[in-house]
């Protein structure tokens, strides 16, 4: 909860906000389901900045809204 609160109140710039973290969001997101849905069914490792899997902007909720479930290991 600290985190995203941290997250979420970075910069009182909500472009700023947006670009760094929602936009670049939706893009990794995409870039995961490419993946995914890849004929190749490899095994993939993803890292990316904890601030990004928070929130309802984060790459968790935004992977579960296309229908993936997202488990923590």
């Amino acid at each position: 909860e600290q985190l995203l609160d941290f997250t979420n109140n970075f910069s009182d710039n909500e472009e700023y906000n947006k670009a760094m973290l929602i936009d670049r969001n939706i893009g990794m997101v995409d870039k995961i389901d490419g993946y995914l849905k890849s004929d190749k069914k490899e095994e993939y490792f993803i890292v990316v900045g904890a601030a990004h899997y928070l929130g309802e902007h984060g790459i968790v909720k935004l992977l579960e809204d296309k229908g993936y479930t997202v488990e923590r290991k």
